[in-house]
């Protein structure tokens, strides 16, 4: 099934397993409704399960970008989503536009948006705390953020540069990629320009972008 859908022939994600252990989940809890975060994960529960439960498919990340790519895909998700109890959630209209300009027939979905408390999240002029120009990068240590990306640009930038006036900080866990970006950084030769913060709360992430 992996190498049909890697050369984008079919899409299939029935597991007889899985489909039992499910199905035994969904008897025993009874749930009024059931919301899948994230469009491909929908479809390993929609490929198996058959009940007339109310499914909501909630769009974001690769399932409404990456995926989108591939004809396999969007030929299973539009099967599912003719389903009289399957319903969309979409985090802005751009998103439902790209979603039908790709093929995706969904019905009129619900616009979810993801919202920032512009209250707390407010541009602040304080006195510079820094004797360095600072670059901030606030998200988790995972791949997917770029991380190697913004050590990769931080580095080009300071080339012919004086490097002690600038830092780069990021945030996220002390996962296991950690170790990998501080020895990329060393390779790159910026390590002592680089401050890896670890998690920052919604507090300490407000005070990162007021300094």
């Amino acid at each position: 099934y992996a190498r049909l859908y890697q050369n984008d022939i079919s899409l299939n994600l029935k597991n007889g397993a899985f489909k039992k252990r499910l199905n035994q989940l969904l008897n025993d809890f009874q749930p009024d409704v059931v919301h899948c975060h994230f469009a491909f994960e929908a479809l390993t529960l929609l490929d198996n399960y058959d009940g007339k439960i109310p499914i909501v498919v909630h769009f974001h990340g690769y399932g409404a970008s990456k995926c989108l790519k591939r004809k396999s895909y969007i030929r299973k998700l539009n099967s599912h989503l003719k389903r009289s109890n399957v319903f969309t959630i979409c985090v802005s209209e751009y998103m439902e536009n790209n979603l039908r300009m790709n093929g995706i027939n969904i019905r009129k979905p619900l616009i979810l948006y993801y919202g920032i408390n512009i209250n707390y999240f407010k541009s602040q002029i304080v006195p510079t705390k820094n004797d360095k120009f600072t670059f901030l990068q606030v998200s988790t240590l995972v791949n997917k953020k770029g991380i190697d990306i913004t050590l990769r640009a931080f580095s080009e930038f300071l080339k012919g540069k004086n490097a002690s006036n600038y830092q780069l900080i990021l945030t996220g866990d002390n996962n296991p990629e950690l170790e990998y970006y501080k020895s990329f950084a060393s390779e790159l030769k910026i390590n002592n320009q680089v401050v890896f913060y670890g998690r920052a709360n919604r507090t300490q992430v407000l005070d990162l972008m007021s300094n």
